[in-house]
């Protein structure tokens, strides 16, 4: 079949004008992107400044639902919000929709929304890392001490929730008057915690779904996390192994970097023994029923559903298990509750694979 002069034009050129246009629409969201007018950095409106840095890899609707779910119901306090990705085509495509569908259905001023792109290995650590980097290279510091929150996107937001924002900027206010001794005086909190038993583990858990810091503590993790020598520290593993080494050495052993003083979970990992569960387990007409030692939240199972019930628990992980459907989110009100998130450029598996290899090769500049 004969191609005509006019149709190898447009086959050549139709390409180069799309990435063009992908282009310019990524340049608009790359930069601070924000929801007043003037695009400028809103001040924070207490003594304390307050950043929350969101990791996520968007390469699924379930995952930018996530993003979405703590966009609306965990920013109450926040100044500033920073979206950290990966530094691909797909992912910078997927943010910039989210963030300009955000900015248009919110019509809020409450605080400043943009995101950055990275290449590392690392998973959550060292978007979070990234995010850091970025925050403290703009300094845009407002002369107040700044409190960090770190989230990512395994957990969605099930209603709105500030208590542990409340407490961290509590905890601020506290470390910068020096007033360490006093109750209330800590550097990290985390969602979740199991801050009593150790478990096999031999060392405190502080679980990285969501977390907040004081300005000691973000020093603390930055030290722990983010130094030149921490960033090579799971170079050339590959697989499980990696992620067992990015586990370890950056959700597991954190708390080792903190005297146990300084830690602190707004709810348990696993079922306090000193809790009564009798009288909820005895309904068994709502599906209640036993509650082991080590049953933890993140499982869905009956731990999970006392904490929603009984202490209004306000997440869950995003990989729900087979069997009973997860509780409804309240955080979806400016979709009407019905995300529609499907349309997205998400990456094929080759992709994924490519996404991957890029990972691996920035291990090289290291």
């Amino acid at each position: 079949m004969k191609i005509s002069a006019r149709m190898a034009v447009i086959a050549v050129a139709w390409p180069i004008l799309f990435l063009r246009r992908v282009e310019q629409l990524l340049r608009s969201y790359s930069s601070s992107t924000t929801f007043n007018s003037t695009n400028e950095a809103i001040p924070a409106t207490r003594d304390v400044d307050t950043v929350l840095i969101i990791a996520t890899v968007p390469y699924s609707a379930n995952h930018v639902m996530a993003l979405w779910t703590q966009l609306e119901c965990v920013t109450d306090g926040i100044d500033r919000v920073l979206i950290s990705a990966p530094d691909t085509l797909w992912s910078k495509e997927i943010i910039a929709h989210v963030i300009k569908r955000f900015t248009q259905l919110s019509n809020t001023t409450a605080f400043t929304l943009e995101a950055v792109f990275h290449v590392n290995n690392r998973y959550d650590a060292g978007l979070w890392c990234d995010g850091l980097d970025h925050i403290n290279a703009r300094n845009t510091s407002t002369g107040v001490p700044r409190a960090v929150f770190l989230i990512n996107d395994s957990a969605t937001a099930l209603r709105r929730y500030d208590a542990l924002t409340n407490r961290i900027i509590n905890a601020t206010h506290i470390e910068h008057l020096n007033m360490t001794n006093e109750k209330g005086s800590v550097k990290l909190i985390s969602l979740n915690g199991d801050l009593i038993n150790p478990g096999n583990y031999k060392t405190y858990w502080v679980e990285s779904v969501y977390r907040g810091l004081t300005p000691d503590g973000t020093s603390i993790f930055y030290q722990h996390s983010c130094s030149n020598e921490q960033r090579r520290a799971c170079v050339g593993k590959r697989g499980s192994e990696a992620k067992d080494c990015i586990v370890d050495r950056f959700e597991m052993a954190i708390s080792n970097s903190y005297a146990p003083s300084d830690l602190e979970s707004m709810f348990p990992s696993f079922p306090p023994k000193e809790w009564n569960y009798s009288s909820w387990e005895a309904e068994a007409s709502k599906g209640h029923g036993p509650i082991l030692d080590r049953d933890h939240w993140l499982n869905g199972r009956q731990f999970f559903w006392y904490l929603r019930e009984v202490h209004d628990f306000p997440f869950r992980k995003l990989k729900w298990p087979n069997g009973s459907p997860p509780p409804v989110s309240q955080c979806l009100e400016l979709l009407d509750g019905n995300p529609h998130f499907d349309n997205l450029p998400f990456p094929s598996n080759a992709d994924l694979k490519a996404y991957q290899a890029e990972m691996y090769e920035a291990e090289s500049l290291l």
